[in-house]
């Protein structure tokens, strides 16, 4: 796209199978026409298979815009990413902050490499876990390591083909279902059963627990017969809690713009500020990759539905400043 951008400007029209896609590739257009055309961008594409799959359209990316929709959304902004939610969290994000910290030194003493794309995931993960659902995604037990493998098999099976949104292969989106379909629906089986438990354990704990997280919030609402917005099964609960992830994207709009824009940039910036900010204080990095070009990181973006870099980032950590030592 950025090379299309280049020879054509940029707007410009494109055809994808049977998709016809403009592309803006200026970010100042592109929140001009946010602007004046907010309501036309709203409705998000289908995903592909969605009728098949019981999450596609009950989560908060993939819900059709609408009373519910909006409602999420409101419930987002007021309850799980208000400012005071996001000052009770903050106890969470500095604990996390600190195993990471924690991990990098060990790494840099015993001048072990570390995969920095997997490292900073498990923190966003951890972060994110503890506040929805009270658990840790990197803990070794059960239900940790299930989850980790359940969104390890969702974004790979997402990156090779069910991740197709729209009309793009037109009739032969059937295909991707007969290829993909029955590994979407058994990874997603298996989501269900376990989100299922921990629903039920948190409805056992309604009202003991000090602060609430996202599923105490959503069984709360659930159970409200006077919400303005009835939440219509324990399926749009779970749903929920599985795909309101977000990914940071290093891309113009990083958050999106519009009505539609993610409600977690706050957040989300809070994290990669404070995480980035300790990285450069306390280490000097090495890089040592093997997708090197010349010593220089390659930049080179993965295939697949989530933005990554194609090679791993492996840098070697060497602490100039050690936090923790005046406590050892």
């Amino acid at each position: 796209m950025q090379n299309l951008a280049t020879q054509y400007g940029s707007i410009f029209y494109i055809r994808l199978g049977f998709s016809n896609c403009i592309v803006i590739s200026s970010a100042t257009m592109a929140n001009e026409i946010f602007k004046t055309h907010d309501l036309d961008f709203a409705q998000h594409p289908k995903l592909a298979f969605a009728d098949e799959i019981p999450y596609a359209r009950c989560g908060f990316f993939s819900a059709p815009y609408g009373d519910y929709w909006r409602f999420i959304k409101k419930l987002c902004m007021t309850e799980l990413l208000s400012p005071g939610q996001l000052e009770r969290s903050r106890v969470v994000r500095e604990e996390e902050l600190g195993r990471f910290l924690r991990g990098l030194v060990e790494s840099g003493k015993k001048k072990e490499v570390v995969n920095m794309g997997a490292e900073l995931m498990k923190l966003t993960n951890n972060i994110i876990c503890t506040m929805a659902m009270s658990t840790r995604c990197s803990e070794k037990d059960d239900e940790a390591d299930k989850i980790r493998g359940y969104l390890k098999i969702a974004y790979k099976t997402g990156s090779k083909g069910p991740g197709l949104i729209g009309d793009t292969l037109g009739p032969l989106s059937r295909l991707i279902f007969w290829l993909y379909g029955k590994e979407a629906m058994d990874n997603l089986q298996g989501v269900d059963e376990l989100l299922e438990r921990m629903l039920k354990k948190h409805e056992d704990q309604i009202g003991k627990r000090e602060c609430e997280d996202l599923m105490d919030i959503l069984l709360k609402v659930y159970r409200d017969d006077k919400a303005e917005a009835k939440i219509m099964s324990r399926t749009h609960l779970k749903a929920f809690l599985f795909v309101s992830r977000s990914t940071v994207e290093e891309t113009f709009l990083t958050f999106g713009a519009g009505r539609r824009a993610c409600p977690g940039s706050r957040l989300g910036l809070i994290m990669m500020h404070s995480a980035v900010a300790t990285m450069v204080q306390c280490f000097d990095w090495k890089f040592c990759g093997d997708g090197h070009n010349g010593g220089k990181i390659n930049m080179e973006v993965g295939k697949g539905l989530f933005i990554h870099l194609a090679q791993p980032l492996i840098c070697l950590p060497v602490v100039h400043f050690n936090p923790f030592a005046a406590s050892i």
